[in-house]
């Protein structure tokens, strides 16, 4: 099974985006990411952006798959988490840069975020490289 694939079937919590575009325009950074969050109707960041290295989006990823946002209820093992992410943020190729609304505390948890949809708690990567671009998000409420 495909990363996409299994990252939609196994994160069974909220709503799950989870894509690859290989039919992305030219432009400045924050504009494609915008440009892609608008393909899945999610509200663009603008400034709001954050960039984040592999390293930083895949501890993200591994976030946002291992526990909901709302209540850091454990949705899939760690493991199983941390797999996925990596396979996910190695789907786009380098040189690429990622994309994030969100920051982690000290132990990986998300904590400030910049909200990108009307659910309670959203947040995600995209990973932006020449004429392509990945895309996780995940939506939760409480």
């Amino acid at each position: 099974m495909d990363v996409i694939s299994e990252i939609i079937e196994r994160r069974k919590a909220g709503r799950v985006t989870c894509a690859i575009h290989r039919d992305l325009p030219e432009g400045p950074l924050f504009a494609l990411g915008d440009a892609v969050l608008v393909r899945h109707s999610l509200r663009a960041l603008g400034s709001k952006w954050k960039v984040a290295d592999r390293a930083t989006a895949e501890q993200i990823a591994t976030a946002l798959l291992h526990r909901d946002l709302a209540y850091t209820v454990e949705l899939m093992p760690l493991q199983v988490a941390s797999t996925l992410a990596s396979r996910f943020t190695s789907t786009i190729e380098s040189p690429c840069r990622f994309l994030t609304n969100l920051a982690l505390s000290p132990e990986g948890t998300p904590t400030i975020w910049e909200p990108s949809s009307p659910a309670t708690f959203d947040g995600g990567i995209v990973g932006v490289a020449e004429a392509m671009a990945s895309v996780l998000w995940v939506e939760d409420e409480d």
